[in-house]
């Protein structure tokens, strides 16, 4: 999805950096009625080429403008292949150059329990890591039902993969005014 030439108020950008994760923007325009923000979202590029083009549809930061981001805190996990460590590591360091390159320095690393907490995701002792992001998938599906994604049953696969970045967007847009 491509972001419109319009002039814009504030754009808040949430990433999910794993290889299942995604990228999210909400992008508010300058006042004009009861205009609702437009929503732009992509599950994780697996290239530099594809970081770049998502973050180079963003115009720079001016008096005009903000951009702002919410990048989720991760480390490895002691049940992570040494392939999926790496590939996890590449991604978090291209998504930080990226933020950096395209001159987006109001960003801040968040860790999951803060930005979940923040948004309204209850913590559920025992539950399994499949279940949570089940609620986090019906959270972000109700929080932007206009999204012609949950309209579409067999995009659950990318819906899983977005419903973080989304809800991350959001946590910015709440928290980085």
């Amino acid at each position: 999805m491509a972001m419109s030439k319009k002039p814009i108020r504030r754009i808040s950008i949430g990433i999910d950096p794993g290889t299942y994760g995604g990228l999210a923007a909400i992008v508010e325009y300058p006042s004009s009625g009861d205009r609702e923000p437009e929503v732009l979202y992509e599950t994780m590029p697996d290239s530099e080429k594809g970081i770049f083009k998502w973050f180079s549809q963003f115009p720079m930061n001016s008096s005009d403008n903000q951009i702002q981001a919410s990048l989720e805190f991760v480390h490895s996990m002691p049940k992570m292949g040494v392939k999926a460590m790496f590939t996890f590591g590449q991604n978090y360091g291209m998504l930080k150059m990226a933020l950096t390159a395209f001159h987006i320095t109001d960003f801040e690393l968040v860790r999951p329990e803060a930005w979940q907490r923040s948004v309204g995701l209850k913590f559920v002792s025992g539950e399994e890591k499949k279940d949570r992001k089940e609620r986090l998938r019906k959270m972000a599906s109700r929080k932007f039902k206009e999204l012609a994604i949950w309209k579409t049953p067999k995009t659950r696969g990318v819906q899983l993969k977005i419903a973080d970045a989304l809800l991350l967007a959001l946590y910015c847009q709440k928290t980085r005014r």
